[in-house]
């Protein structure tokens, strides 16, 4: 079978009222075939090359959601998402990443146990490039011999550093709780140097630390179901694929999924007495569970 996921929330950011974590599953190569061509045909028509529901407008949203709803009702896939509350993140000692990596390989546990064939594809971003982070390696002039050597190389033009400038800017307003000298970093952010080792310091993280904390990831979803199999009495060792793609790679089921958990986001478990039809229609097909560490 084929296992899509993504997130909807920011797991740095702790006044989130809610985080979401979702996945579908596609039984077999029709049913997927058919997604695969209900999306493309949709994203021709409009003009869209990637679909992400925090980009497109009112009435694009609702077009695309009315899809998703058909291909509920045909039952070509199943959707299961967790809600969780990001208290979880200040009553626990464990990092952030930790907690995410948990809850992800319960849901796909939960999703793909039983499958002799289990292929997933996942969209979800583990935080490990946060503004404190990059901060913190910045102050303590952490950098690897690779990643100097590449820097010796990088110009900023004035373009790009006002782009990088604002970008940055806004991540940290969002994060500011997380950064002690607040004031002191929304000021150097003026200073192309700053900018250039905070840039520099945000890749590397995120090369080197993502590599290991999908590893993690899967490592922890793997030893949860040889164990969910061992408390079953069950010797069944599932071929099991798990593949990162970015922004502009994803596959459908992955755009779906991101709808999903941004209306579960915005909703909950429930949806809002005064949301939009197909909205409440849609809640009729998914299962939405509430999930703590």
């Amino acid at each position: 079978m084929w296992y899509f996921f993504d997130e909807s929330g920011n797991w740095q950011e702790l006044e989130n009222r809610r985080l979401v974590i979702g996945g579908i599953v596609i039984k077999n190569s029709e049913d997927l075939k058919e997604i695969e061509n209900k999306i493309k045909e949709f994203k021709f028509e409009r003009g869209f090359k990637n679909l992400h529901a925090n980009e497109m407008t009112i009435i694009d949203r609702e077009a695309f959601l009315r899809i998703i709803l058909k291909l509920l009702q045909e039952e070509r896939f199943k959707a299961l998402l967790y809600v969780i509350n990001p208290d979880i993140l200040i009553q626990t000692q464990k990092e952030s990443d930790e907690i995410y990596a948990e809850i992800a390989s319960d849901l796909l546990v939960e999703i793909a146990f039983g499958d002799d064939n289990i292929e997933v594809e996942y969209d979800m971003k583990f935080h490990y490039a946060y503004p404190a982070q990059i901060i913190e390696n910045i102050e303590n002039q952490y950098s690897s011999d690779e990643f100097n050597q590449m820097k010796r190389n990088f110009y900023l033009n004035e373009n790009a550093f006002k782009y990088q400038k604002n970008r940055i800017k806004n991540i940290i307003l969002r994060s500011k709780k997380n950064i002690p000298n607040f004031n002191e970093i929304i000021y150097r952010l003026g200073n192309r140097r700053f900018l250039y080792n905070y840039l520099w310091e945000e890749f590397r993280l995120k090369i080197e630390k993502g590599a290991l904390i999908r590893e993690k990831f899967k490592e922890k979803f793997e030893t949860k179901l040889k164990e969910k199999y061992k408390l079953f009495n069950l010797k069944q060792e599932p071929k099991i694929s798990i593949e990162y793609k970015g922004k502009h790679n994803q596959h459908e089921g992955v755009e779906i999924i991101d709808f999903l958990t941004n209306i579960v986001r915005f909703h909950g478990k429930t949806p809002r007495y005064y949301s939009p039809a197909i909205t409440k229609d849609i809640y009729e097909f998914i299962e939405i569970k509430e999930k703590n560490a």
